[in-house]
């Protein structure tokens, strides 16, 4: 079940310990993606609306690695709607 959007300062809450994930989702929200608190993580929905993915709340990788991870898998999301 999903939970409320986030806005930025709530995003680097949530990724305390992951500032690089954090930059990413809030660029993804600027770039007109909402991000909503999901069961163990989060769910980014891209700004036209017909594609979500679910990202967790703890990546494999630290740092940059895991900021590549995301980035790879919004893009995989929505081709159409790239994060800077």
């Amino acid at each position: 079940m999903a939970g409320k959007e986030l806005d930025k300062q709530a995003l680097r809450k949530y990724y305390k310990g992951y500032k690089e994930i954090g930059d990413l989702l809030c660029a993804a929200i600027d770039a007109g993606w909402r991000v909503i608190e999901g069961g163990h993580g989060v769910i980014v929905h891209c700004p036209c609306g017909s594609h979500r993915r679910s990202l967790p709340s703890t990546p494999r990788a630290g740092g940059s690695a895991a900021a590549r991870q995301y980035q790879r898998l919004l893009s995989a999301a929505c081709p159409d709607h790239p994060i800077p």
